[in-house]
């Protein structure tokens, strides 16, 4: 394992740490979050919307709760933090990424397009709800 490769990765992820800490406190204090431009627009929840409640509900211990702000993503970040980890640790180290990874991504992406649907169809149960809400 290169050793510089692995301190400069280190280094993202303390920078990626601190970023969402200091966003989380600032969520926690004022309860006001990025709003999502797409739901703003259109009323649709967006593939990604509700993450931060996710993650908020993660810190807080209640997996239930973080489950239903976004399934997907809960589901999959992990692994889509350990491919992101890997292509910086790829990219750090100068070696290009293999075939199976660009794979993966397009899978992720068509996967999120699908929820991004699935999520907002009103036989779901998930119905266009007003932004703000």
């Amino acid at each position: 394992m290169d050793k510089q490769a692995a301190k400069k990765v280190l280094k993202h992820l303390a920078i990626l740490f601190a970023i969402g800490l200091a966003y989380y406190v600032f969520f926690s204090l004022t309860g006001f979050g990025i709003p999502c431009a797409f739901r703003t627009v259109t009323t649709l929840k967006c593939p990604s919307c509700g993450v931060t409640h996710m993650f908020s509900d993660m810190l807080h211990g209640d997996f239930a709760s973080a489950f239903r702000d976004n399934i997907f993503l809960f589901c999959t970040w992990p692994a889509i933090g350990a491919l992101l980890i890997y292509a910086d640790y790829r990219n750090a180290s100068h070696k290009k990424l293999p075939k199976w990874f660009n794979a993966v991504v397009i899978a992720i992406i068509v996967m999120l397009v699908i929820w991004g649907i699935i999520r907002n169809l009103p036989v779901f149960g998930v119905t266009a709800i007003p932004a703000g809400i």
